[in-house]
């Protein structure tokens, strides 16, 4: 994973996985160890 910040708040803009596509066309499931506090934007 790939975290984009945003350089005046640092706070994350954009999370990316990598090779999302690859992975997604791979019969077994993956998981993502990420916890998070999502919220509209305003």
């Amino acid at each position: 994973m790939v975290a984009r910040l945003n350089p005046a708040t640092r706070e994350i803009e954009n999370l990316e996985v990598l090779f999302f596509s690859t992975r997604l066309l791979r019969s077994e499931l993956f998981q993502l160890p990420v916890t998070a506090d999502l919220r509209t934007a305003v």
